[in-house]
């Protein structure tokens, strides 16, 4: 077991607010975010025990951000390390990717 951990990023052409933006916009997630089916928000405002996982956003230029997510998963059984970065990988991709293509129709 332990925590599997991975880095996807993606440029998109926004300035990092309108990332920032869209990463709060939870209710419209299930929208745009292919690996979501659902939300419910139950609080707008708390503390947060423990993050494993960010967005980093990086202003590139003018108009142009550097989105990176990182996240490290316990899945809390054994799985293979192979089998596990391949998951990580493809549905972090899709994550970075997903806010890259909201922003941009956002922002059109």
């Amino acid at each position: 077991m332990g925590t599997h951990s991975a880095e996807q990023s993606a440029r998109i052409a926004a300035r990092p607010t309108a990332c920032f933006a869209a990463l709060c916009d939870f209710e419209t997630y299930p929208d745009w975010q292919q690996a979501v089916d659902s939300v419910e928000v139950l609080e707008r405002e708390g503390d947060v025990a423990a993050v494993d996982g960010e967005f980093v956003l990086e202003p590139e230029g003018e108009d142009a951000t550097q989105a990176t997510y990182r996240l490290g998963i316990d899945p809390g059984v054994p799985v293979p390390g192979l089998l596990a970065r391949q998951l990580t990988k493809g549905v972090m991709r899709r994550s970075v990717t997903d806010l890259r293509d909201e922003v941009e129709r956002r922002a059109s």
